[in-house]
């Protein structure tokens, strides 16, 4: 949930991490201020060497409910953030930018990146379709050269025939494939088609070009002692294996998928 405020994203370094001694951090603000009212929140971040790359939602003048857009901003993590002196100019690779196509969606929630190569990266998250009322997956794609942007598109993820599939999509979890540039993924739908009042979880193979759904590899994973409300999936895949791991909140369940089985304990 994101609640109607003031909050920053803040890059924190700390020197036990990025360096031998761990007696000091430096804390530096990542997003660009508003006015009035305003929100950044829900971050993810991979790194490439000593650059962090950021996706975030934000909405820079609260009116009421915030409407957050998708942003990427990169972090200097080879920065000297134990020096006083160190300033955000010198933390901030790539000042953040808005990754929203206009008025493709609204309510950005929930972004996960991956790096697909040194210069682009890829970005899951759940935003409402323009004109739609209930969420549903996006695919964004960012280019970078020279530390700015210079390609961005956002492509809403539909099935193998360019239709939509299934209810509300959220809370996306992602692993990006670059053999077969695809993105592993699993993610929230709602009502159940098992227990209408609850979420069902789901995997998928998704192309990262055309964001659609490879074949058929839409899987549902839930079964009828694992229904539940935000069961919140998590990815982990290996060369050979993909684990899932998600709720319900009372009885943590996860779901294993090698090479196209689905085994679930």
């Amino acid at each position: 949930m994101i609640r109607s405020c003031r909050r920053i994203l803040l890059a924190i370094a700390v020197t036990s991490v990025l360096a031998t001694s761990a007696w000091a951090e430096g804390i530096f603000q990542v997003n660009d201020a508003g006015t009035g009212n305003w929100l950044f929140d829900q971050p993810s971040v991979v790194a490439n060497g000593t650059v962090l790359h950021v996706a975030f939602v934000g909405d820079n003048a609260i009116g009421g409910s915030p409407n957050t857009r998708l942003y990427y901003a990169a972090v200097n993590g080879a920065a000297n953030f134990a020096d006083k002196a160190t300033t955000r100019t010198q933390v901030l690779v790539t000042s953040p930018v808005a990754i929203d196509n206009d008025s493709l969606y609204s309510s950005a929630r929930h972004p996960q990146i991956a790096l697909r190569s040194a210069n682009e990266l890829a970005i899951l998250f759940q935003a409402i379709p323009a004109g739609g009322t209930g969420y549903k997956l996006f695919r964004a794609m960012v280019t970078i050269d020279n530390n700015a942007v210079t390609s961005r598109r956002v492509d809403r993820i539909l099935d193998a025939s360019g239709n939509d599939f299934l209810g509300d999509l959220t809370d996306p979890s992602f692993a990006l494939v670059t053999t077969d540039n695809t993105m592993r993924v699993a993610f929230s739908s709602f009502p159940s088609i098992l227990a209408p009042a609850s979420s069902d979880v789901y995997y998928a193979r998704v192309g990262l070009e055309n964001a659609r759904v490879v074949g058929n590899t839409l899987i549902p994973l839930t079964t009828a002692s694992s229904t539940g409300v935000s069961p919140l999936p998590a990815f982990a895949s290996t060369a050979t294996t993909t684990a899932i791991s998600y709720g319900p909140p009372t009885t943590p369940r996860r779901a294993r998928r090698p090479e196209e089985s689905i085994t679930r304990w």
